[in-house]
């Protein structure tokens, strides 16, 4: 890894680790008293930090031109998933806005998707 790969890591990871003291230190007292556990939301975004770390390190070893060759396909998946939040059952409704699709507890917003794949 180069120098400037690591500094950019190093520089990820601790946004990252502040980003989590900030969750804590902002959301404890809420989570004592909704959710009965100081650190609910420190540990769902920690564990979401894993999976993200986990993406980034798989992610790394993907040429570039491969992804580059198949950008109409991504395009194409992203367009079909911004019209899947309109399908009943599917498309899930949040602050009055059909933005999100879910299946059971899982549930993202496909426009982070197309964010993706216009890069």
């Amino acid at each position: 890894m180069s120098k400037t790969g690591r500094l950019l890591l190093i520089v990820v990871f601790s946004l990252i680790c502040l980003g989590l003291v900030m969750t804590y230190s902002a959301s404890a007292m809420y989570a004592q008293q909704k959710m009965g556990s100081i650190s609910h939301f420190f540990w769902r975004q920690f564990i979401a930090a894993i999976l993200g770390f986990a993406a980034l390190f798989g992610c790394a070893g993907v040429n570039p031109y491969w992804i580059r060759r198949r950008s109409y396909v991504w395009l194409l998946i992203s367009l079909f998933l911004l019209m899947l939040v309109f399908v009943p059952f599917i498309g899930r409704p949040a602050g009055g806005a059909h933005r999100w699709i879910g299946w059971g507890a899982f549930r993202f917003q496909p426009a982070e998707f197309v964010k993706l794949a216009m890069c």
